[in-house]
């Protein structure tokens, strides 16, 4: 279990977990535009079910790691 998801556990458990509680939950927040390209546009091949709150869609995420190599310490 993740980290975030342990903490979340806790407090549903503990029933200190309530609406109000600004600190409770880390949620990630994606705009649109990045939504929108890792579903397709929601396109209908990428919807797998529906949940209490509308479809469910599979996305794709594409993860881009820079990398810097310093030349410091060549030649």
């Amino acid at each position: 279990m993740y980290g975030t998801e342990k903490r979340v556990k806790n407090l549903i458990d503990a029933e200190e977990f309530n609406e109000e509680d600004k600190k409770g939950i880390e949620v990630p927040f994606f705009d649109l535009d990045s939504i929108l390209a890792a579903t397709d546009y929601f396109s209908e091949a990428n919807k797998i079910g529906r949940g209490g709150f509308g479809p469910v869609y599979k996305v794709i995420f594409t993860l881009i790691i820079g990398i810097f190599v310093s030349d410091k310490f060549s030649g």
